[in-house]
């Protein structure tokens, strides 16, 4: 009688260890499925970063080129009044010789 109660002992021992290590193996399988979600997740926020500095990037070049075809464009008109003043006064500096 005492063999039987130490084998059904063991067997509720051995029971015991695998319900443990069923569950142990749930929980590390929900965690794992956890944490593939977050990086799915994470993967997207930073996919969706990457476009928008993309984005961000493009509207600084596109800016940047606006910019300079504005100041070039306000160069050329400055250099083209300062051209004209310089034009002007050579034509009254010969008007005022011819009529002299």
């Amino acid at each position: 009688m005492f063999v039987g109660t130490r084998y059904s002992e063991l067997d509720r021992v051995a029971k015991q260890k695998d319900t443990s290590i069923t569950r142990l193996r749930e929980a590390a399988q929900e965690r794992e499925a956890q944490l593939q979600a977050e990086v799915k997740s994470l993967t997207a926020q930073l996919e969706k970063s990457a476009v928008g500095i993309r984005q961000l990037e493009w509207t600084a070049r596109d800016l940047e080129k606006d910019k300079s075809s504005v100041v070039e464009r306000l160069y050329n008109d400055v250099g083209d009044r300062t051209n004209s003043t310089a034009t002007s006064r050579s034509l009254i500096a010969m008007s005022n010789i011819v009529t002299m």
